[in-house]
């Protein structure tokens, strides 16, 4: 399983959250540089965030804010 993850891991890839996963995830993975690949790829990943109700992204490195109504 680790090694599949680390070939999933090697590649370039985007995130897709919404308001209350986006507030979980910031919370254990934001700020972190514990030398952990895992890591590494989480913060360098750009994430996007849906949500009507924040004003702002900023809480982890390369956020791009998707306002609006669907």
């Amino acid at each position: 399983m680790a090694r599949a993850m680390g070939e999933g891991m090697s590649r370039p890839g985007d995130m897709l959250f919404g308001r209350r996963t986006w507030a979980d995830v910031t919370t254990a993975w934001s700020g972190r540089d514990d030398g952990n690949p895992f890591t590494t790829h989480l913060n360098a990943a750009t994430k996007y965030l849906a949500s009507t109700t924040l004003a702002d992204a900023g809480a982890w490195e390369n956020p791009i804010l998707l306002r609006g109504r669907l």
